[in-house]
Formats: structure tokens, sequence, C-alpha cells
């Protein structure tokens, strides 16, 4: 996750909160953050660091929450998080809270959302499978015509029609992923996708 200068988040929390309704916070702009997402960054690389799952699965759970009351209450939003697996979330909020040990974990989840928000999906997609080399993945369909544009812009083009998946889109995945030292696996997978989007 690219880092957001210190200075910057309370007014990425501001126009987070300023997408919701008008009830959102008190007068003076305060809110209660219920369960482990008022904790601070260190006591979730701590966990990372013990091994400790169930906690893990805990702010997992709380992200998950999170990204869906965002996704509720963000006017054009169907999903910020489309492809994004809670596994990748929670790896790019360790690495942001490692810099940062002091901020609340709401604030780096905030800072999260707030860098994939011009990506979201808008509207329903239908979530398709994609298959190569007897593995697959699942995502929305609209998602395909974005990877390509990306392999694209990579030097990695595309000529499939929009919205599918074929021998040729695989083929130039397998290329990006060859060329990034990523495993070849010629699907759009968390890996591959987190190289084109970073």
């Amino acid at each position: 996750m690219p880092s957001v200068p210190h200075s910057r988040f309370p007014l990425l929390l501001a126009a987070l909160l300023a997408a919701l309704p008008a009830r959102a916070a008190d007068t003076a702009g305060r809110y209660a953050v219920d369960g482990i997402g008022s904790q601070p960054c260190r006591a979730f690389t701590q966990a990372a660091d013990d091994g400790a799952e169930p906690l893990i699965a805990a702010y997992g759970g709380w992200l998950g929450g999170f990204i869906t009351a965002y996704n509720i209450h963000t006017p054009q939003t169907f999903d910020v998080t489309p492809w994004q697996t809670t596994e990748l979330l929670l790896a790019k909020l360790d690495k942001h809270c490692r810099t940062f040990p002091d901020r609340p974990f709401v604030e780096a989840a905030g800072a999260l959302i707030a860098t994939l928000q011009d990506a979201r999906l808008t509207e329903a997609s239908e979530l398709v499978s994609i298959r190569a080399g007897g593995r697959g993945v699942y995502l929305p369909r609209a998602e395909l015509g974005r990877i390509a544009a990306a392999l694209a812009a990579s030097g990695f083009p595309v000529a499939t029609a929009a919205g599918e998946f074929d021998p040729a889109f695989s083929d130039a995945l397998m290329a990006f992923q060859a060329a990034r030292g990523l495993e070849k696996t010629g699907l759009p997978d968390q890996n591959t996708l987190n190289a084109l989007f970073p």
C-alpha cells in the first residue's frame, strides 16, 4: 500500500466519513470504533509475529465488516475490493502497520480503502470461473477488461474480447508472470493482480 503522510490521515478519514450518512459521527466529528479495529497497529503486527491465528482471524473479520459498511454507505460503490482476498488485504495492512505502529487499525484500514476507491466496482458484475492448467479462480467479469488493459499497458497485449477469458489471455498473463518472476499459472491470481495493481 502506498504510504500516506500521517498528517493526511484525518483528511482521509474525513473523506471516508463524508461518504456516509450525516449521522456517521457526532457534532464534533467523533465516532466510536467497535471491536478490534480500535487497537493500535502494533497489536496487529504483534499478533502476526506471534502466529496468533484467532487474533488474525478477528482482524480479518473486522476488516470484512468495515469494507462491507463502506460498500453499503458509499455512493456508486458495489465493491471496493472486487478481487482482493482478506489475506492479501491483511498483508498490505501488515506492511503499513509496521511503518506506523501507533496508528489505530481503523485508520490504517481507512487509508487502504482510500487507495482502492478509484478502482472499485460501481455496479454489480457477474462472477465468472476462470480456469487454466487445471486450476481456477473466480472474478467479477468487469475486472477482466481492467486486467487486459493493465497487461497491455505493461507490454503484454490481450486480443481477447472484453469480459472474456481464453488461451490468448492466459498466455499474456503467463508472459507477464514470467517477466515479473511470479509463478506461471496463466491465471489472474492474487499475486499476479497485486503485481498489476500494486
